[in-house]
């Protein structure tokens, strides 16, 4: 399976002119949930691709929070989105807060 993420590309990438020092908390869910035990191989996939960029994040049962500089924080969170599909994710849910602000 493939998946077309330029709409997604399109909406995390940072504008011209933006606070370059501007800090994100980014939350996601990958859905579909399989229950109590093995970690689902979607969620596995994109938690993979914040580890691998060193980023400082949260994995835990309903969902992964990852922190730092917004253009970090909006590449690794394209990546992992990218991860989620390619593990077998129907749906990622995401909430990103400013967290300087």
């Amino acid at each position: 399976m493939t998946c077309d993420l330029s709409h997604v590309n399109s909406l995390l990438k940072i504008r011209p002119g933006y606070d370059a020092d501007m800090r994100l908390t980014a939350e996601f869910t990958s859905e579909p949930f399989e229950g109590e035990g093995s970690v689902p191989s979607h969620a596995e996939r994109a938690v993979e691709v914040l580890r691998a960029r060193g980023l400082d994040h949260d994995f835990g049962p309903l969902g992964t929070s990852v922190d730092g500089e917004a253009e970090a924080v909006l590449d690794a969170l394209r990546a992992a989105l990218a991860g989620a599909f390619a593990g077998g994710a129907t749906r990622v849910t995401v909430q990103i807060d400013r967290a300087d602000g």
